[in-house]
């Protein structure tokens, strides 16, 4: 952050240079990963990160309609098998049909999966309702 960097790019049939200067992104976010600890956060059955929404986080999450879930701080190498995996900002706020508030109601709504179980999270996706559908590994 505050360094210039050079950047080439191709318009048409010329090349073009332009020097730019970094600076961090007030949407970042990567910052949900400096609120987490594995040991408090990790959901290894969906294989996330995750972390209470609270209101403060609105501004980071333009867009997104609810009001409650949790939101995804990182992944881990066991989504890596998903299609459609979940993306760091993606607000879970229902599993198979059962509306979570948060990172507790979300781990006692996992707590009881086995490995072939149906998984059906509805997501939050900055304002895009969508459905992530897996079997648990």
């Amino acid at each position: 952050v505050g360094e210039t960097v050079s950047i080439r790019y191709i318009r048409g049939r010329d090349t073009l240079t332009s020097r730019a200067v970094v600076v961090e992104r007030p949407d970042d976010l990567d910052r949900f990963l400096r609120t987490v600890n594995p040991e408090n956060n990790l959901l290894p059955k969906l294989g996330i990160l995750g972390v209470d929404f609270m209101r403060e986080m609105r501004s980071m999450l333009p867009g997104v309609r609810v009001r409650e879930g949790v939101v995804v701080a990182a992944n881990t190498a066991a989504t890596l098998y998903w299609a459609d995996g979940f993306e760091p900002g993606d607000v879970i706020f229902s599993i198979n049909g059962t509306y979570i508030t948060s990172l507790a109601d979300l781990r006692q709504q996992t707590a009881g999966l086995k490995p072939g179980d149906a998984v059906v999270l509805q997501v939050d996706r900055f304002g895009q309702q969508r459905y992530i559908a897996f079997e648990v590994q």
